[in-house]
């Protein structure tokens, strides 16, 4: 059965900070549009590219954590997760990159950028707690809105089976597996840890609010001279 944050009690330390980040994200533009299946073809092919950009990152981000970890089973979990973001991932993506002709070549846009390399970063430098608590919301902000916009759409979205997929129980069951670990990790830590693993949590949240945001918006990465 689906685990929701409600009912992982150490988790609301680390998700109650973002609800209100979260909520906002529910507003977007982007995610009302999707909903209806109003968001148009050129909004949903960037935010396509921005995301296939961003789970390679994420990708990584996983498997350092997976060299981190300290049990033969959270490896084995950070492994998987890691192969999901992209082999999992990559014929939802073919899908759309093929009936909309999207064009792979891309390049990040300012939030992609400061969130993968935040992910990155926090997981290379800062202890195994907080880059756990920095790509958890990843996690779970991207499994509630999908189960949101899957309660909410109507039949004939041109998205569906982008919203299908993220309302998937085998998705949601990998969801629930991350959330058990990190709630094991936040029990264990000091309140200093613990502390610092609500901050990774809340700047990952807000992230990921930018990420929807830019996907509507198409902000362009600039480069820097």
């Amino acid at each position: 059965m689906t685990m929701t944050i409600a009912e992982t009690p150490c988790l609301n330390n680390l998700w109650t900070d973002s609800i209100p980040v979260y909520e906002k994200i529910l507003k977007l533009p982007f995610i009302q549009e999707l909903t209806k299946g109003t968001l148009s073809i050129q909004r949903f092919s960037y935010y396509m590219q921005q995301d296939a950009l961003y789970l390679i990152d994420f990708a990584r981000a996983l498997s350092l954590i997976a060299a981190k970890a300290n049990s033969a089973s959270d490896i084995i979990s950070f492994i998987k997760y890691a192969e999901a973001a992209i082999v999992g991932e990559r014929e939802l993506h073919a899908h759309y990159f093929t009936e909309y002709r999207i064009d792979p070549c891309a390049e990040k846009n300012c939030e992609c950028f400061a969130y993968t390399h935040y992910l990155i970063s926090t997981v290379a430098t800062r202890s195994l707690e907080e880059a756990i608590a920095a790509v958890l919301p990843c996690f779970w902000i991207y499994r509630d809105v999908g189960n949101h916009i899957y309660k909410h759409f109507e039949s004939n979205n041109p998205y569906e089976k982008w919203i299908v997929h993220y309302a998937d129980e085998e998705v949601s069951s990998v969801v629930d597996e991350a959330l058990l670990i990190a709630e094991r990790m936040y029990e264990q830590a000091s309140v200093f840890t613990q502390d610092a693993m609500r901050k990774m949590a809340l700047q990952s949240s807000v992230l990921e609010w930018r990420f929807w945001d830019a996907a509507y918006n198409r902000q362009n990465y600039v480069h820097m001279l």
